[in-house]
């Protein structure tokens, strides 16, 4: 592996490691949300799957 590439590949991790905690941070934010507004219950647990699918999707 060259120089070239290795640093490219750095700078991708780097940027996908940044993007990633970016997205924990929204759904951190978002669960607080969705209990805050939902409570406990059948409908926070629908809506706290639904948020944890989506998330799980932009990730992958």
């Amino acid at each position: 592996m060259s120089f070239d590439e290795f640093y490219r590949r750095e700078r991708e991790l780097k940027q996908f490691h940044e993007t990633k905690s970016k997205l924990y941070e929204a759904w951190h934010i978002d669960g607080k949300i969705i209990r805050e507004r939902c409570g406990k219950g059948k409908r926070a647990q629908n809506a706290w799957v639904k948020t944890l699918r989506s998330f799980f999707q932009m990730v992958k």
